[in-house]
């Protein structure tokens, strides 16, 4: 093969490489301002360039870090704009708006005629608007529309052309619609919110006039609308201009939001109309929510979804505000004279993306905010800076001893309580454990060791009641935990939930009462799944257990499930690497069954998982030969004998029970399936004695 050959072929493969990689996923730019209405930093219109990532949910984000963004000028004028390394990904599906002349963006002019053009990092072009059509309208922009379930995909020729739209919709699916998703909770909303608790979706009407939702809009997660969980919203369901509308797990759809899910909204003709894009994994915290920012009341303020570190479902969304700390390590024993010299100590974190000072703020323990122990703070400055941790000493700062059932409260300088914590358990708690949250700022509380004064929870582990070890004792339990569907595998299964199968590997039936199963939030969140009185598991058997029929959380494609006895130890975990989708109905499973590596295989529920299982065979009888057995058996027999024959002399009225009973043992043992056919002959030539007895 001569050079120029290779170097065709070298080509070609290029091309293929490229057209394969095109379609996992593509970065587009979806629409285009000049003279806008939007807001820039400076608060004033400006000129915008909307991106969309059209990856499949489940594929990579796109590191945008080397692309570039250039008008008709083209890529080599000075004016290009290069997206700089701390760029965050593009997500499957997420649209992202550059504003011009915001940090980080584009300083150029769109012109009534230009070009937008977007290359990726190694000057290609991804995508180009072509020349405008020469109208700069004030409130209409240049668009690329979407006909599509699954808005914009991954093939060119299912793209349309750019055209001018009368109306504008930066950081949204290119619809004219003015109903859109406002803010989503994947973690559980407050339990007194109006969602008692679970996860949410809102949605928020940014037009003039009420829009029929019941007339056939539907929300879905990413799983998207043909998936039968996706949710028609009932006939006569309306949204009147400027109002906010909030759905609930479980009271209205019947999905549960994973941490790196994405929620979509579709109007009647299916066509999606908003979606959240795959979610950043930040939002995934316990009174955090995934929040358009800005002002809802002017949607060209109202953009791109952020992390939101206060939910508020059915009321505007307060991106990025955060005025409390929360309380985050308890020692009511000293830990040493290196911390608050072996006194007490309560440990303070600021969940915030801003700095708090501590002026004003106060602590008290279940004597009350009023007793004259309870702790000011008072006018000295004290910063904790953002994921800061600030530890404030007994004796020292406050004067109140931490009992060993306390209950502590952090209350605000404005005289709201932010957090409270207790009772702690008497005798938990020592001079190398204390309670923490499991993650520092969120979390359960649970007594974990070491101690981590200052620094994060993440370093400890919990400690199980009673002393006991994190892990259960080896072989102390045969269940483990067998196979994890964390996505749709078939109807006929859990009715499409998700479902985890155990395993009881050994020739033992188990009790199962008050075990329980749980998954990334923890054994002591409300959602752990604890097995009623009554239930087991019989030897060398599976179970099948179903979400929402037994368990109430979703499992989440990198979700972590553990397997927990009712001593609080673990059984037995397995952290989820996102593998599994919905298309190769496949689940993450153990092979061999119970004790074998997990693996991705062909869904099974409660059907074995291979052609082998794990543990020891239950026939461990007939493991040893029918030699040892046989005389082993033989003695005892000529024992039995000798006892009958002593009774039968000395009880001669009794004779003929005690022989049948002898006779009816026998006869059991020869049927047993377990001993092996030496053993068995060898028992029915004894059979014949006893028979002979039954004579006597």
């Amino acid at each position: 093969m001569n050079t120029n050959t290779l170097l065709q072929v070298l080509l070609v493969l290029l091309a293929v490489a490229t057209f394969l990689g095109s379609t996992e996923c593509k970065v587009i730019i979806t629409e285009v301002g000049a003279n806008s209405d939007i807001n820039d930093s400076t608060g004033s219109g400006a000129d915008f360039i909307e991106i969309h990532n059209t990856g499949s949910i489940g594929t990579d984000a796109v590191d945008l870090a080397g692309y570039k963004l250039a008008d008709d000028k083209g890529v080599a004028d000075a004016d290009v704009f290069t997206f700089p390394a701390e760029t965050p990904p593009l997500r499957p599906k997420e649209t992202r708006v550059l504003v011009k002349g915001d940090p980080s963006s584009f300083a150029f002019g769109i012109g009534k005629s230009d070009t937008v053009t977007l290359f990726n990092a190694a000057g290609i072009e991804e995508d180009t608007t072509g020349p405008l059509d020469g109208g700069d309208i004030s409130g209409q922009t240049w668009q690329r529309l979407t006909n599509s379930a699954h808005g914009y995909g991954t093939d060119d020729t299912d793209l349309a052309a750019f055209g001018r739209q009368t109306y504008m919709t930066p950081g949204r699916l290119n619809h004219p619609v003015k109903v859109f998703i406002s803010e989503v909770s994947s973690k559980d909303s407050a339990a007194d919110s109006v969602c008692s608790g679970v996860d949410f979706v809102e949605l928020y009407n940014a037009g003039t006039s009420t829009v029929d939702l019941g007339a056939g809009y539907s929300l879905s997660d990413d799983k998207w609308h043909e998936d039968e969980d996706s949710w028609d919203i009932p006939a006569g369901t309306t949204i009147l201009p400027g109002e906010f509308k909030v759905f609930c797990t479980g009271t209205h759809f019947a999905y549960g939001i994973g941490k790196d899910d994405a929620v979509v909204l579709h109007d009647p003709s299916d066509i999606a109309v908003d979606t959240t894009g795959t979610m950043d994994q930040s939002q995934h915290v316990e009174g955090y929510s995934w929040s358009r920012q800005g002002d809802e009341t002017n949607e060209m303020d109202f953009v791109s979804f952020a992390t939101s570190v206060q939910q508020t479902p059915g009321a505007s969304n307060n991106v990025g505000i955060c005025t409390s700390l929360v309380l985050n390590e308890i020692a009511d024993k000293g830990t040493g004279t290196s911390t608050c010299n072996d006194e007490d100590w309560i440990e303070l974190y600021n969940n915030c993306p801003t700095a708090i000072n501590l002026h004003n703020w106060k602590l008290h323990d279940d004597k009350g905010v009023d007793h004259e122990d309870s702790y000011l703070h008072g006018n000295s400055d004290v910063i904790i800076e953002a994921g800061g941790h600030h530890i404030l000493c007994g004796a020292t700062d406050f004067q109140f001893g931490v009992g060993s059932d306390d209950t502590i409260t952090l209350i605000s300088p404005g005289g709201d309580t932010v957090d409270t914590v207790g009772p702690l358990v008497a005798g938990r708690g020592n001079s190398s454990v204390t309670y923490q949250r499991q993650a520092d700022g969120t979390g359960e509380w649970t007594y974990r060791t070491p101690p981590t004064p200052g620094t994060t929870n993440g370093a400890s582990t919990y400690v199980p009641a009673n002393g006991a070890s994190l892990y259960a004792p080896p072989g102390s339990v045969t269940v483990a935990l067998n196979e994890i569907s964390s996505s749709n595998t078939s109807a006929a299964h859990c009715n499409g939930e998700d479902w985890i199968e155990l395993y009881n590997y050994g020739c033992e039936d188990v009790n199962l009462e008050n075990f329980y199963i749980a998954d990334e939030k923890g054994h002591l969140h409300a959602d752990v799944y604890r097995f009623p009185s009554g239930s087991s598991i019989q030897a060398k058997s599976l179970k099948v257990l179903c979400k929402i029929t037994d368990f109430a959380y979703g499992i989440g494609g990198s979700d972590t499930i553990s397997l927990h006895n009712k001593e609080e130890q673990i059984i037995d975990s397995y952290a989820l690497t996102g593998l599994q989708t919905k298309e190769n109905l496949s689940t993450m499973q153990r092979s061999p069954d119970g004790t074998g590596d997990w693996t991705l295989l062909k869904a099974s529920p409660n059907a074995y998982n291979s052609a082998t299982q794990g543990g020891t065979s239950c026939s461990s009888k007939s493991a040893l030969s029918s030699e040892v057995l046989g005389g082993a058996i033989g003695g005892a027999i000529v024992g039995v004998l000798l006892i009958a024959f002593v009774l039968v002399k000395t009880c001669t009225s009794k004779k003929r029970i005690l022989v049948q009973e002898i006779r009816k043992d026998v006869r059991a043992r020869s049927d047993d399936p377990e001993f092996g056919l030496g053993m068995r002959a060898q028992y029915e030539q004894k059979g014949k004695t006893s028979l002979m007895l039954t004579e006597y």
